[in-house]
């Protein structure tokens, strides 16, 4: 399988009010190809300095220009899982401000993880991701582990393909994510009676204010994941 192209690192930083946009945000391009950064600065600049006669240009590099929340360079991590994945049977990710139990090293993550759950008698997962505590975040993608599988695969094609729109950042794109899939496999276990019809998508994008409405995002997570999984 082959994963998708990284951002470009030319990316712009403003905290400008207006636009549509409020607070900090970066401007990227992904992958735009040869000659076209020039146009692409030119706009962004003419939009960062509040003339919106650039607004109508904007739709011709609708595919490439992106704005973000976050820094882009987070949004690559699914990429790089990606392309691992494809060579091994088992990645495991984490932030490199994550703390690992001395006294868990000796055993090895993946075992632990694996074998707690043949011991439950339950088939191992293909997804592991840490959940956040209700109220404090949504979810945090500093940790996640996938098996090779064609579910792991799918969780991350999902994944990928909401890390490129526009004000979405890499933790909302894999909240949305794992409530599909949950939301998918709770419909098949269900009959088709219960499941998760995208409720919390809005809140990954601004509301009329131009913020992004982040502590409804995480209610609304919550919510969900707890009804459905019952975590």
């Amino acid at each position: 399988r082959s994963a998708s192209p990284a951002l470009h690192s030319s990316s712009c930083k403003a905290q400008v009010p207006g636009n549509g946009v409020s607070g900090t945000h970066f401007w990227a391009a992904r992958d735009p190809g040869v000659g076209s950064e020039g146009p692409l600065r030119c706009i962004v600049d003419g939009m960062l300095g509040r003339r919106l006669g650039y607004a109508a240009a904007l739709a011709d590099w609708e595919d490439v220009l992106g704005l973000y929340f976050d820094h882009p360079e987070k949004q690559t991590k699914v990429w790089a899982i990606m392309r691992h994945l494809a060579q091994s049977s088992f990645v495991l990710y984490f932030d490199v401000d994550m703390t690992i139990r001395p006294d868990s090293v000796r055993h090895g993550i993946v075992n632990l993880l694996v074998e707690a759950e043949l011991a439950a008698g339950r088939r191992p997962s293909d997804v592991y991701a840490r959940d956040s505590w209700p109220g404090t975040e949504c979810v945090n993608s500093g940790f996640i582990a996938l098996r090779n599988t064609r579910a792991a695969w799918l969780f991350l094609e999902l994944w990928s393909e909401k890390s490129t729109w526009a004000s979405a950042w890499d933790q909302s794109a894999l909240a949305e994510t794992i409530l599909e899939v949950v939301g998918a496999e709770m419909r098949k276990l269900s009959g088709g009676t219960y499941g998760y019809e995208s409720q919390c998508l809005p809140y990954l994008f601004p509301i009329s204010n131009g913020l992004v409405p982040y502590r409804m995002l995480t209610m609304c997570r919550a919510i969900f994941s707890t009804g459905m999984a019952g975590i």
